[in-house]
């Protein structure tokens, strides 16, 4: 599976057609008109002759005010939302590749968690992946890390494995992580791979964040991809390395 996985990594602008606009109709809805007579202010319908009943205007909050995260992609949203509440930071702040350039677009990883650009993000799932490298590392490693995630295969399976659990996890389509644009071509074979449960499973096992199909069985749990915890701990001693690596 190891090579298997090397080898993988090695005038109109919206075309809606002409509306035509009626004298006596309003705009009330941004995609069609509403035909309505044009009604004098003040007076009551009925008898044009006695001023109509008002209702004072109540006050009302101001509205929100429009935040970085307001304008992403709603799956970013929900994605941003849910690494912070598992206890990864997301910091919204310009990322210019000509003078930082990042490994992907838009983001980057940082001490305990990411930096996110969201006029750069290009992909909300590539939140995931890079939210994987920061998971499966040690708490003292992901407080110190720096933007470079490593090159140990290793690392990268165990970062994709989890970030395919994220997607189950959060109902997200595989295709979220692993798009046609990224993964060298391999995102569909990649995401194949991770849905049967096997590769980078005992990775993930050994790290103590979830079970494969025969562990659970034995202890009456739900296997990958269930995870028991989304952060890497600190290791047991007496944890042995995982089989088949």
């Amino acid at each position: 599976m190891a090579s298997q996985t090397s080898e993988i990594f090695s005038s109109n602008p919206l075309g809606m057609p002409p509306v035509s606009t009626p004298e006596n109709s309003v705009r009330c809805h941004p995609h069609r008109f509403c035909r309505t007579a044009h009604k004098p202010k003040g007076l009551n319908q009925k008898n044009p002759f006695r001023p109509s009943k008002t209702k004072h205007l109540q006050a009302t909050q101001p509205a929100s005010p429009i935040t970085l995260n307001s304008m992403l992609d709603p799956t970013a949203t929900l994605i941003i939302d849910w690494l912070r509440a598992i206890g990864l930071t997301v910091r919204f702040t310009p990322l210019d590749p000509d003078e930082s350039p990042t490994f992907l677009p838009g983001l980057t990883i940082e001490p305990n968690g990411l930096a996110v650009d969201p006029d750069r993000l290009l992909y909300p799932g590539d939140l995931l992946h890079e939210a994987g490298h920061l998971a499966v590392m040690l708490p003292e490693q992901r407080a110190s890390t720096s933007s470079n995630a490593g090159s140990n295969m290793g690392d990268e399976i165990a970062a994709q494995c989890w970030s395919y659990a994220a997607t189950v996890h959060l109902g997200l389509p595989p295709e979220t992580v692993f798009h046609a644009n990224g993964y060298k071509g391999s995102a569909t074979k990649l995401a194949e791979i991770y849905s049967n449960g096997d590769a980078g499973v005992p990775l993930l096992q050994w790290m103590g964040l979830t079970l494969d199909r025969k562990r659970a069985k034995e202890q009456n749990a739900f296997p990958y991809p269930h995870m028991l915890r989304w952060l890497r701990t600190p290791a047991p001693e007496t944890r042995s390395e995982p089989a088949g690596t």
